[in-house]
């Protein structure tokens, strides 16, 4: 039976006990941080009809951990690549090592040089043979018409009939070497026409002009044609029937 102070009286005459006051600070026990976070979210939580919405949760950091985890996979990968380019590079240093050394040429040794073919100096009688031939080939290739002058333009006017008219016959220009014909052309309306190609004297050639009054005039000119084909220089020359008809 418990004695509370206040709510029976004793009758007795027991001596009252001084009774010492309870302390007024209150300790609690020691809550652990998930039991105390659990009250202080109790003491938050509103009264019954007022119901708020849970603040939003943060999402948790997973990428940055993969990243994290890429990254290091990628060093490795990068690490690993490199030690084999190292090691490649070493065997070929190695496996070029082994083969013969190289040979060294000392400063101040002259280069080789390749071997040539000797020329010998031509002596003067060799000089003076190429220089006969290479003057007799000169000789050949020139043109036969150089050198030659213009032929002379030369008419005889003769009369066969009284009345007819002067008939005017050229006059051979003279025999060359290498000769082939005379080109004998007239000047007509400001251009040359060839007569003919006079290859002999006694040849008859259109040449004459038959039947021309008094004092008719012409222009003719005479090159001497070659048989190479090269052809001389010649010089216009008026030809003129006498002043008197015939």
């Amino acid at each position: 039976m418990l004695y509370t102070q206040g709510t029976v009286s004793r009758t007795d005459s027991l001596p009252v006990a001084t009774v010492v006051p309870p302390e007024t600070s209150i300790r609690l026990p020691e809550v652990e941080p998930s039991t105390a976070s659990a009250v202080a979210a109790a003491k938050r939580r509103p009264p019954p009809g007022q119901e708020v919405a849970p603040p939003p949760v943060a999402p948790r950091k997973e990428r940055s951990g993969r990243s994290r985890s890429a990254w290091k996979i990628g060093a490795i990968i990068v690490g690993l690549s490199a030690v084999a380019v190292t090691a490649g590079t070493v065997g070929r240093l190695v496996w070029n090592n082994d083969g013969p050394p190289a040979t060294t040429v000392p400063i101040g040794t002259p280069a080789p040089t390749t071997a040539t073919a000797s020329t010998v100096a031509p002596t003067s009688s060799t000089v003076a043979s190429s220089e006969v031939t290479s003057t007799t080939v000169a000789a050949t290739a020139a043109p036969l018409a150089d050198g030659i002058a213009a032929p002379v333009v030369a008419y005889t006017a003769t009369c066969p009939a009284p009345g007819g008219g002067w008939e005017l016959v050229p006059t051979w220009p003279g025999d060359l070497a290498g000769l082939a014909k005379y080109d004998v052309e007239m000047l007509i309306a400001d251009s040359w026409v060839s007569l003919t190609g006079w290859s002999n004297p006694a040849e008859p050639n259109s040449a004459t002009l038959h039947g021309q009054p008094a004092n008719a005039s012409y222009t003719v000119r005479m090159t001497a044609v070659m048989t190479d084909g090269s052809r001389s220089a010649n010089t216009p020359t008026p030809v003129v029937a006498p002043a008197t008809s015939c």
